[in-house]
């Protein structure tokens, strides 16, 4: 994949934290999961109806196990992590033995809630239904086991223990057929005993190694003491030198034997020192395995899941294989891309072929069938070679090569070269995995053996490279690849296109969600949640958010209200204006860069910094001309004009300040201050709801006081950013080894950067009680039903984490109620389920925000500079105090988290009532399938964004 692209949906992955289960359990099956599950049923919205307080039952059932029962058990004994190290605590074996029996019933309580919710189901269904809720059931259980890591957790790269065959059938638009079917539920079968065999087997390990660690006798009780002791005096007897198995004669060790003792002596010695040697290893010998099988035992676990891999891979290769069997090329290469993708993360749609499919495209809209005839048979002819060397892949899913996060970030496009590795002087790259029991023949000096597996990536690599080279324009190097960012839709809104470059053809940033574009098929990711903070790095390495736009003329033409006669003098002010920024629009930025090499991105990224930077100060110096022009000219509007500047300026400091750059990616991570009601522009918010306030002067005063005030906190942060690190001086380091002077100190470095973070935590401590002061004197001035409404408002656009909410249904509420082909008894029954539905949202959002606001504010580099005693952070109390805050927030997020799933099903639940209460003509009519019906992501979209890579974890 184009490093750029892997780097952001890397960094989103990082940020997101999602993993199979919490803590060693599932998590809820929600209703989106749900409706997931049973789509391959076909419920009838009558039965839909019927399932949503059935659902509500088991959510509370569910629940109430984890928040309660769960909660116990983890309570009781928080290190179970300690079981998968040996021990000689005589306890630790039956305590283990006794946790393992309250976890299996534990999982057990979990089994029997979702049971009931099935069987419930099952007396809504047709008897056609009713078979395959077998299936569904087998589903659900895949996930429960997936999900019961402890002790511990499991990382999961891809691997045939993670696909579902389903999946692979329903989201490659193929005509599935009865027996795809019925090949796809053998396959389900297979995987749940093989995953229901290694869940328990991984426990036995455990249990049995734990039995053998408190069994293992002592040294003394394997060896005689005696024999021992004998052999100690016989050898300073013979002056340090026994007389078995090599021993010398009489004065042949470092010291000579006893002077007293006669040849005969001497000789007797030697044969008794060899009789009790040959005891003493047969004694060892009897207890070797004993001695060393600890090692053994902890390969036993991995063993046990390697089987269980085996097994799946196994059944899954012949399920693919039978599927192939019966397709074309162009089914079989979006099937086998399929399979593909998911069994090993990092694997993407080939550069050429969305290629081909733009050359087509441009074919058809010149007219020229000829050549639309011929790129078409080109691109069968590419799709047939590829799956040639595909199907090699597919041939290898069962081999036993491991696939590991080395593997994953080499085909996200993170392979060093050979040339790079000897240039950095260290070891080489696995390649190939030739140490492993000789698998990839011998390793030459130069270069590492490849396995099957991974030659037939770089053969794929190579032969996508050569079409790609042939369809790119003429010009260019080998190699090349471009990228287009566009940055028009202003800060918050990015359009990032790559031609030239295997993964997504486009990914598109905006204030709520990411839009990825790959194969001709677009896919809506919401980034809500820990999601947004990937959201919000993505927007920092690209300076999404480091954006200024001209002002539009129907903005200028406003602000400057000039009379008739005067338009014509107002047009040539505007043309200066537009023509003084025509150079600086950040609009469409298009480079060319190699796609193997790192460094001419790094370059392209600092030069993008540098611009960005560069043309929003030149478009600030066209708005200071233009403003003092038009005072000049227009007097009568000149403090108007005053006013709108100053919220001109407050546009510019936000765009320094979101102008990118590693310090910003940095301090995502970090974290620093305790919100983000900073960023929020009141002005905005009061002007976009029509709020009326009791004394509208006073609400005005008030508004402008607020936006003079938080120029100054905002004036140091922009300039706080940009004398940090760039990625001009990234580079820099990069290419002087990492250092930027020999002589410096790198924990000096770092306690200088944990002192940049302190510094800007306190400044935007400052901006936010600034604004936190205006919003709560805003709200003072509006009657109490529309203060607790604005207030809402404010908290959640102040803490985007939460605040952010692309499932919210406002507007298929306002596009529903618009319908003239409404009946009166249907916008009755709409109006309250609107009410319901708002009332139960600000509900669970001022839930949310009230234990956001008991969260301490820390920060990931406060933490790490107490850990590391910097500074003043060194006392013993400060580290425990550090440690308290940080569990009270790791609780605080659990129950947020909580109740955001909770809104989620909110959201899906209504969206099925609403459903119910429109006929299917009105809904497509209306245009209202996308918003009723959310958009089913691929699992490897999922896997890609962060889902699936971690199984379990306590503490995650």
């Amino acid at each position: 994949m184009n490093r750029f692209l892997a780097s952001v949906l890397l960094f989103t992955t990082m940020a997101s934290g999602q993993f199979w289960g919490n803590d060693g359990f599932p998590e809820v099956m929600n209703w989106d999961r749900f409706r997931a599950l049973t789509g391959q049923l076909g419920l009838s919205q009558a039965q839909v109806n019927g399932l949503l307080p059935a659902h509500d039952a088991y959510v509370k059932a569910f629940r109430g196990i984890i928040e309660d029962d769960f909660a116990d058990f983890i309570e009781k004994d928080d290190n179970d992590g300690k079981y998968q190290w040996a021990s000689a605590d005589p306890e630790l074996a039956a305590s283990f033995r006794s946790r393992r029996s309250k976890y299996r019933n534990l999982c057990d309580e979990l089994e029997e809630a979702e049971d009931e919710l099935f069987d419930l189901a099952y007396a809504y269904l047709t008897e056609t239904q009713r078979l395959r809720l077998e299936d569904v059931r087998g589903r659900r259980e895949r996930e429960r086991l997936r999900a019961q890591t402890w002790p511990g957790f499991e990382w999961n790269f891809g691997g045939a223990m993670s696909i579902e065959a389903q999946d692979l059938l329903d989201f490659s638009e193929l005509v599935v057929t009865e027996d795809m079917e019925i090949a796809a539920i053998q396959h389900g079968k297979t995987q749940t005993n093989a995953i229901r065999t290694y869940r328990r087997e991984r426990l036995d390990t455990i249990q049995d190694r734990l039995d053998r660690e408190q069994a293992k006798p002592d040294f003394d009780a394997i060896v005689d003491p005696a024999i021992t002791k004998r052999l100690g005096q016989i050898k300073r007897e013979l002056g340090g030198k026994g007389g078995g198995k090599g021993g010398g004669g009489k004065g042949g060790g470092s010291r000579a034997a006893r002077p007293d003792l006669s040849e005969e002596e001497i000789e007797d010695l030697k044969a008794e020192f060899a009789m009790l040697q040959e005891e003493f290893e047969a004694q060892m010998a009897s207890s070797e395995d004993l001695m060393f099988e600890g090692a053994w035992d902890f390969n036993k676990s991995d063993d046990v899941r390697k089987k269980a891999d085996q097994a799946i891979a196994r059944s899954l290769k012949s399920f693919v294989q039978s599927v192939l069997s019966t397709l074309d090329t162009n089914d079989g290469y979006r099937f086998r891309l399929r399979v593909l993708r998911q069994m090993y993360p990092g694997v993407n749609q080939p550069s050429a072929d969305p290629l081909f499919a733009r050359r087509i495209n441009e074919a058809e809209k010149e007219d020229n069938p000829a050549l639309t005839a011929e790129l078409t048979e080109e691109r069968l002819a590419f799709r047939e070679g590829i799956n040639n060397i595909w199907d090699r892949l597919i041939e290898a899913l069962d081999d036993d090569d491991e696939f590991d996060m080395q593997d994953m970030l080499k085909l996200s496009g993170f392979e060093e070269t050979t040339e790079a590795r000897k240039l950095k002087g260290g070891k080489e790259a696995k390649g190939g995995k030739g140490s492993k029991g000789g698998k990839g023949g011998k390793v030459s000096k130069s270069e590492p053996q490849k396995s099957p597996r991974d030659q037939a990536f770089a053969d794929a690599r190579a032969y996508d490279r050569k079409f790609t080279d042939e369809l790119l324009p003429e010009g260019g190097a080998e190699g090349r690849a471009e990228m287009v960012i566009d940055r028009s839709g202003g800060a918050g809104n990015i359009l990032i296109s790559v031609s030239g470059a295997d993964g997504p053809e486009s990914i598109q940033f905006t204030d709520g969600a990411m839009m990825i574009v790959e194969n001709g098929q677009e896919y809506e990711v919401p980034m809500d949640g820990p999601m947004a903070i990937g959201m919000d790095i993505a927007g920092e390495m690209f300076g999404s958010r480091g954006v200024l736009l001209p002002l539009p003329p129907p903005s200028i033409r406003e602000l400057a209200g000039v009379s008739e006669e005067d338009q014509g003098l107002l047009d040539a002010i505007i043309d200066d204006y537009r023509l003084s920024c025509a150079d600086n629009l950040p609009e469409r930025e298009i480079i060319e860069f190699s796609e193997d090499d790192p460094m001419s991105m790094m370059n392209m990224m600092a030069e993008s910094e540098n611009r960005r930077r560069e043309r929003n100060q030149a478009i600030r110096s066209a708005d200071e001309l233009l403003f003092s022009t038009l005072s000049a000219l227009f007097p009568e509007r000149a403090a108007s004009i005053q006013s709108f500047d100053i919220t001109r300026q407050r546009e510019w400091l936000m765009a320094r300040i979101g102008s990118g750059g590693m310090e910003g990616i940095a301090t995502m991570f970090m974290g620093g201050g305790s919100g983000e009601g900073w960023k929020v522009d009141l002005r905005e918010l009061a002007t976009e709801s029509s709020w009326t306030p009791n004394d509208p002067a006073a609400f005005r005063d008030a508004l402008e006081a607020w936006e003079r005030s938080i120029l100054s906190p905002l004036e140091e942060l922009a300039d706080h950013r940009e004398s940090g690190m760039s990625m001009t001086d990234m580079i820099d380091m990069s290419m002087r080894g990492g250092k930027a002077d020999k002589d410096m100190d790198p924990m000096q470095m770092m306690n200088d950067m944990m002192t940049r973070q302190q510094k800007r935590g306190e400044m935007i401590d400052a901006a936010n009680e600034i604004t936190d002061d205006a919003a709560g004197a805003l709200s003072l001035l509006l009657p109490f039903d529309e203060s607790e409404v604005f207030d809402l408002s404010y908290g959640l656009a102040s803490v985007p984490a939460i605040g952010r909410d692309p499932d919210l249904l406002d507007p298929a509420f306002e596009k529903i109620l618009s319908l003239d082909s409404l009946r009166t008894e249907q916008r009755e029954a709409l109006a309250g389920l609107a009410a319901d539905y708002r009332g139960s949202l600000r509900e669970v959002n001022q839930q949310m925000l009230g234990m956001h606001r008991r969260m301490p504010n820390i920060d990931m580099g406060g933490m790490f500079g107490a850990m590391m005693a910097f500074g003043e952070k060194d006392d013993e109390g400060d580290a425990q105090k550090m440690q308290e805050q940080f569990e009270l927030q790791q609780n605080l997020q659990k129950q947020i988290d909580r109740l955001r799933s909770e809104r989620k099903d909110l959201h899906q639940k209504t969206r099925e009532q609403l459903k119910g209460l429109l006929d299917q003509d009105q809904i497509t009519r209306g245009g209202l399938q996308r918003l009723l019906e959310p958009q089913r992501l691929p699992p490897e979209i999922q896997q890609m964004l962060g889902g699936g890579m971690m199984m379990g974890g306590p503490g995650f």
